[in-house]
């Protein structure tokens, strides 16, 4: 029964595949002794823009299933083409995690949220550095896999792979030991903050494709694709409502999956519902947008983020805590659209008042996040940068 809806369900929302052609010849990391050369007044900086190039290689780097043709790492190899074949689906591709061959949908959707949030905020950086067309390809390697990872409205399947028989495998790509078993959250065994963490990596994706911006001074990238973007904002939707009205109730993914604790427990799913709404407020339009984003102020207030980041308990941006970006990002959305608020009381000042908190901490040495004097400067920029 779960293979005829996940076949129907994926001929209902195909994935597109068309993307930019790759540069020619292809960007390669060039030697490490350029690091050491000081930087120069040029637009773009090229220290800046091989950064930028060296981190989307990385994800090349970290590829799991069949290889394209114009693949830029030479050892990396084909593997890992059977997952999924213990459920009757195909759940090749995607990224590993780190130095294993284990793949994990709720860092992965952290993943994907955060370089399309940059993307939309930010994307002439991606243009000036001539690294658009690899952007594009890095976030759909993610994406197609994250869609085949969700057949059908409420299962996702949030774990390929066994980590303690992968953590005892030292050796290459070819050798991957198995089995590789398939971990899913459905209606009955949900996983709230998993579910929701993919639904606002497919809206902020979707945002990405549909040219969306967050504000005057965001720069639209060349990645649009409508199609594309039709079908990620199906799956953040049909996903979020999977997180909000599962008949198993909310709870967090490890309860579900327990497997997956030891590598990427999750605290709660207050933090995820709040960031998916915010999101899907930017990737709708009109009353659903209004009404998304009254979703997200309820999470954040009936969930306590707010007096968490006042605290200075919740002075992280990761994978598993995300109220600091939820914050920011409504400061944004209101800013850019202030009829979301729509007689809501979570106003760009209340947003505007926590965010300059959480950084007044960071700047003044007393948040937990307060390293030196040259990270702070970076904090400090980032929040003038983000809310103004």
């Amino acid at each position: 029964m779960l293979l005829v809806s996940s076949l129907l369900f994926l001929v209902t929302f195909p994935t597109v595949l068309a993307q930019l052609p790759l540069p020619s010849p292809p960007y390669t990391p060039p030697s490490p002794d350029q690091g050491t050369h000081p930087s120069n007044a040029s637009t773009p900086n090229s220290q800046w823009s091989t950064l930028l190039g060296n981190l989307l290689y990385f994800y090349d780097e970290q590829r799991s299933g069949k290889l394209p043709s114009n693949e830029r790492v030479s050892w990396r190899n084909d593997s890992a083409l059977d997952d999924g074949s213990d459920v009757g689906l195909d759940l090749s591709g995607g990224y590993y995690d780190a130095g294993d061959y284990v793949k994990y949908a709720f860092p992965l959707s952290f993943t994907l949220m955060s370089i399309c949030w940059g993307a939309l905020d930010a994307g002439q950086g991606y243009e000036a550095a001539n690294q658009t067309a690899y952007l594009d390809d890095m976030l759909r390697w993610g994406l197609d896999w994250l869609i085949k990872a969700h057949p059908s409205p409420n299962t996702l399947f949030v774990q390929v792979g066994d980590g303690n028989l992968d953590n005892a495998y030292w050796g290459g790509d070819r050798f991957i030991p198995a089995p590789r078993p398939s971990y899913q959250i459905n209606n009955t065994s949900p996983g709230t903050d998993a579910a929701a963490q993919a639904s606002a990596a497919f809206a902020a994706c979707s945002s990405l494709y549909s040219n969306r911006t967050l504000s005057s001074s965001s720069s639209a990238l060349t990645l649009t694709n409508d199609s594309y973007a039709s079908t990620l904002h199906s799956h953040a939707r049909d996903l979020y409502t999977f997180a909000t009205n599962a008949t198993g109730g909310m709870q967090t993914y490890q309860t579900a999956v327990p497997q997956s604790a030891d590598a990427y427990a999750s605290s709660g799913y207050s933090d995820e519902l709040a960031i998916a709404a915010l999101f899907l407020s930017l990737a709708d339009s009109g009353a659903n947008a209004s009404a998304y984003y009254s979703d997200a102020a309820s999470w954040y207030f009936s969930g306590n983020l707010e007096q968490q980041l006042v605290a200075g308990d919740e002075t992280v941006f990761n994978w598993d805590s995300k109220t600091p970006g939820i914050a920011v990002l409504a400061a944004q959305l209101t800013a850019a659209n202030p009829d979301l608020v729509s007689g809501s009381n979570a106003t760009l000042k209340v947003w505007q008042s926590a965010v300059e908190g959480y950084f007044d901490a960071i700047v003044n040495g007393t948040g937990r996040s307060y390293l030196t004097q040259g990270l702070r400067k970076v904090y400090f920029y980032q929040a003038r940068m983000r809310i103004d």
